[in-house]
């Protein structure tokens, strides 16, 4: 039972690893170990990890990535290109497969927009059960 409880705190802490500055917010925080929920993790450079495991980079994956994407459709239209295989990547997860649910940790320096196209292709493509992690207020 000590194994299980320790592989459950190390499995959360591998959610937190990301180095993301998180908005802050006034709500209670979610347990993420509690149901071991799937954490996807945007960072600023526009990396995406689930845990700990980066599982896809834009600059990696598309074609004339610039160094800084331009704001506007032209910066719309290359992060697009980006989700496109993260969206086939998440599908194929088992876990989330099985709970249809997914949490999103995004960088608090990313577009608002950005966020929300991430968000509107991820409930295209199935997965309805959706939150947003930010940090407490101290």
């Amino acid at each position: 039972r000590l194994r299980q409880e320790q592989a459950e705190l190390e499995a959360t802490d591998l959610n937190q690893m990301v180095d993301i500055e998180l908005p802050k917010t006034n709500s209670k925080a979610v347990n993420l170990s509690e149901d071991k929920k799937l954490v996807l993790s945007v960072t600023k450079n526009y990396e995406f990890h689930v845990g700990n495991t980066l599982i896809l980079s834009c600059k990696d994956e598309v074609k004339g990535w610039p160094e800084t994407l331009p704001a506007g459709d032209t910066g719309d239209a290359f992060f697009r290109s980006c989700i496109a295989p993260l969206i086939k990547k998440l599908l194929a997860n088992e876990k989330l497969k099985e709970d249809g649910e997914l949490y999103l940790r995004a960088d608090r320096g990313l577009r608002y927009g950005r966020v929300l196209i991430l968000m509107s292709d991820v409930r295209q493509a199935g997965i309805h059960k959706f939150g947003l992690i930010a940090e407490e207020e101290s």
